[in-house]
């Protein structure tokens, strides 16, 4: 009796001892275990290639020396990943080959190393801030223009028909050289458009819904202060945009 007496004592007593909670494995890194819903990708890759064709549309129609077909590209790179944003790049210049101009086509690989910079930097906290986003605009503009340029020159000899050919025609009636012509307009037009893309895709990606924000840190500021920041942010590219058209071309 007694031994059942001490047993029955130590059931309870460790049966009322609570069981320690296991500390789950930190995650270092980029946060490459954050799964995306299927149904997100599936609806996010041609949502962001249709808005690059609508930004493309509107500048072959205004003839402004910027591109504005990246920016659906930038929106998922940042959030379900660089090479999603890399195949959102390709089927926007596939589209536009077709629907706008075949002039297009070659340039999908510009716009596909473009996602490729912005997914993986925000991955690594460019993100993060104002300043490093803007630094990530310029990176992506000056990756975009060594793309680019070859392909404008070697293949289309140095014209394709779009809003920065005036600077580099203004640029070659001043005496410019023709490489160094090409390539000034281009970075010009691509730091215009790579900033305003950027800040255009953060304003996007802060109303979107929690479940396409965890992969990356992106824009910490909450409310009012990131459109704000965004809203900055896109009005320094405008600004270089209208420098270009009037202290160049005119």
């Amino acid at each position: 009796m007694t031994t059942g007496i001490f047993g029955l004592l130590l059931y309870r007593k460790f049966r009322a001892t609570p069981q320690p909670t296991p500390t789950p494995t930190p995650v270092t890194g980029p946060t490459r275990q954050f799964q995306i819903p299927q149904s997100y990708i599936i609806a996010m890759v041609p949502l962001a290639a249709a808005l690059n064709l609508v930004g493309d549309y509107v500048t072959s129609i205004t003839k402004l020396p910027v591109f504005l077909d990246m920016m659906g590209t930038a929106v998922t790179a940042f959030t379900i990943g660089p090479w999603w944003g890399g195949i959102t790049g390709v089927i926007t210049n596939l589209g536009e080959s077709f629907l706008i101009s075949p002039v297009s086509f070659p340039f999908a690989a510009t716009n596909f190393a473009g996602a490729i910079v912005w997914g993986y930097a925000v991955r690594y906290g460019w993100g993060k801030d104002f300043p490093r986003l803007l630094i990530l605009g310029i990176v992506v503009a000056v990756v975009s223009s060594i793309i680019s340029v070859p392909i404008i020159i070697f293949i289309f000899g140095g014209a394709t028909g779009v809003g920065n050919d005036l600077i580099t025609a203004a640029l070659l009636a001043s005496g410019g050289a023709f490489v160094s012509s090409v390539f000034i307009s281009n970075i010009i037009a691509s730091l215009a458009d790579k900033i305003i893309s950027t800040f255009v895709a953060v304003a996007i990606v802060t109303a979107l819904p929690a479940v396409l924000k965890g992969r990356v840190q992106l824009a910490q500021y909450k409310g009012m202060r990131a459109v704000a920041y965004s809203i900055i942010g896109i009005l320094i590219g405008v600004v270089i945009m209208i420098a270009a058209m009037y202290g160049i071309i005119k």
